[in-house]
């Protein structure tokens, strides 16, 4: 409630005035460029802590996926279970989950060591986030611009995986536009850069 993120000197780059969500919610929030989206995720999961408001959450078991995200060298396995050891995932889970993300085709190459943030277009690489996000569970799930690229049919399908393997998790999805509306509940509209608080 009453959340404005700040730089150090205390210049606004971001507000948002009240957000409340109970497990198995998912919130949309969007806004033009500039509006500091962004800077939300990072306050709600607790990275940028400069600013003023509340920000209260039940757990602190959050999983932030940012727009560019990690890829480790090493196996295509411990690629897609980042940052839970590669041994601690199930195989049959794993290919389970792959064939729900659209990339089931993977399945046999997941021995393979090679540098996999090269190899994987930008698609790939965003349906492998949300494969990791399945397999790490967590009860709130921060999405920032996360399916830029890919198509209306494989966002549709990777917001289907999610409601199917974590239908308790509060997930709060960022994105410049409200194409993504018709799969959240509610739409918050982050207020341009020019009406933000001092």
């Amino acid at each position: 409630s009453d959340l404005v993120v700040t730089l150090p000197s205390g210049r606004a780059i971001a507000s948002l005035d009240k957000l409340s969500l109970r497990p198995g919610d998912r919130t949309l929030l969007t806004g033009s460029s500039g509006s500091g989206k962004s800077s939300i995720q990072r306050a709600l999961a607790g990275i940028w802590t400069l600013g003023k408001g509340k920000v209260a959450l039940p757990h602190d078991d959050v999983l932030a996926m940012p727009q560019r995200f990690y890829f480790p060298l090493g196996s295509l396995k411990s690629v897609i279970t980042y940052p839970t050891p590669a041994n601690e995932v199930d195989d049959t889970r794993l290919r389970e989950v792959l064939n729900q993300v659209g990339l089931g085709y993977l399945a046999e190459r997941l021995g393979e060591e090679a540098e996999w943030g090269s190899m994987l277009s930008g698609g790939e690489q965003q349906r492998v986030a949300f494969a990791r996000a399945i397999l790490r569970d967590p009860a709130i799930l921060l999405l920032d611009d996360s399916t830029s690229n890919l198509d209306g049919d494989a966002t549709k399908q990777m917001y289907e995986a999610i409601d199917k393997n974590l239908p308790q998790a509060m997930v709060i999805s960022l994105a410049r536009t409200d194409a993504l509306r018709t799969l959240h509940k509610d739409t918050v509209v982050l207020p341009p850069a020019a009406a933000r608080a001092t």
